[in-house]
């Protein structure tokens, strides 16, 4: 650290500590901003944004769907930020099948921070439902966020800090609403080629909480025998909404690619159609006839 650097004593001072290195302690935020044409623009489209997030919050038949799916994607860009290297199919691994986890953080000032900050707009009435996570555009743009930061140390200059704030939560809001549409659509379609099948319907929203599977975590979840969530998942591979991930005739575990797609960002904006409910019962019907089993056994 430099303390010649530190030009702005609003913003904060430098001081020796007892053990004789230079620590920075910040002044309290202003209490006045001024406010320029970019920064009113800035402002009023990220209210907009969000406005438009809140009120999908809303209205959602079951919030959870779309809330533990950000949920993670915010651990996975959150500890990027922090240096941890992970990513989502990961993540979602390793709660389908436990494992012991090594989590080297040292502090957790910034995740904490930045969790906050939805927090604190539920609080405030400005979100209905925690669907906001801004660690994901920061990453993207982590050089800026680091160098503004320190220009509010350094320069006092917090209007550069805000303008890039604004714009976070303004294209983070815009991301969030166009996946949330898209994760409902693709959840519509597949609910209509399923009908009135209780157990897949149960086991399907269960997908988009996490899109990987096992006859085991099936079975707990629809309170069924092994056997009967085996049935549930193979009616699951007939839609095309699963598929086995593993290769292997045990331990296997299904994953729903569309919608970990979808969750990840990296699906394309019209949902896979799923097949419909006639079409996919003639294809179990050809699939257990005598002749496709002998066809299959040669």
């Amino acid at each position: 650290m430099l303390p010649e650097s530190f030009k702005a004593p609003a913003a904060g001072s430098v001081v020796r500590t007892l053990r004789g290195y230079h620590a920075f302690v910040p002044a309290p935020p202003p209490r006045r901003i001024a406010y320029d044409d970019v920064l009113i623009s800035l402002l009023s489209q990220a209210d907009a944004a969000l406005s438009e997030l809140s009120g999908l919050g809303r209205y959602l038949p079951n919030p959870e769907l779309l809330i533990a799916p950000y949920v993670r994607r915010e651990a996975i860009a959150s500890s990027r930020i922090e240096g941890t290297q992970a990513d989502l199919s990961d993540l979602l691994l390793d709660e389908v099948a436990p494992k012991q986890a090594i989590h080297p953080f040292l502090d957790g000032n910034g995740r904490v921070g930045r969790l906050l900050i939805t927090l604190f707009l539920i609080e405030r009435g400005r979100l209905s439902k925690p669907l906001l996570y801004l660690s994901s555009h920061i990453e993207q743009n982590r050089l800026e966020y680091y160098d503004l930061l320190q220009r509010i140390r350094t320069e006092g200059d917090w209007n550069s800090w805000i303008r890039y704030f604004l714009s976070a939560v303004r294209a983070t809001a815009r991301a969030a609403i166009d996946q949330s549409q898209q994760l409902l659509s693709l959840r519509a379609t597949y609910r209509q080629a399923l009908g009135k099948e209780h157990r897949a319907l149960s086991l399907l929203d269960e997908l988009f909480i996490n899109p990987y599977t096992t006859v085991a975590r099936a079975a707990e979840h629809l309170g069924v025998a092994l056997p009967t969530a085996r049935k549930t998942i193979q009616r699951l591979v007939d839609l095309r909404v699963l598929q086995e991930s593993t290769g292997r005739e045990w331990g296997r575990t299904w994953l729903a690619r569309p919608i970990l797609d979808a969750v990840s960002g990296t699906a394309s904006s019209a949902p896979t159609s799923a097949p419909s409910k006639r079409r996919a019962t003639a294809a179990r019907k050809r699939k257990a006839s005598p002749v496709a089993k002998r066809s299959a056994r040669r």
